[in-house]
């Protein structure tokens, strides 16, 4: 997707860690699960938690409505998901 300067869910991740950790090191990690999947590197599996999977799409779909200022129905249903399930674990 193209740039945008609007808020979503890896920009605001990164800036509240960056104090904390290294930004190429906070990248490494959020790009873990997503390079493994892509590249299919060693090790040969790899346990995904839960929530490493939500973030995997609350980040693309946060990503998507930044760019292009749209929703959709998948979407929200998603979001609502997340309030009802993982919001308050």
């Amino acid at each position: 997707m193209p740039p945008t300067m609007s808020p979503h869910v890896l920009k605001t991740s990164k800036d509240k860690a960056v104090p904390f950790m290294a930004e190429r090191d906070f990248v490494s990690k959020m790009n873990e699960v997503r390079d493994w999947l892509k590249h299919h590197k060693d090790p040969e599996e790899m346990h995904i938690y839960e929530i490493e999977a939500f973030f995997a799409v609350a980040r693309a779909t946060s990503k998507f409505c930044a760019v292009y200022d749209h929703s959709t129905p998948e979407i929200e249903t998603f979001v609502a998901w997340y309030r009802a399930n993982l919001k308050n674990r």
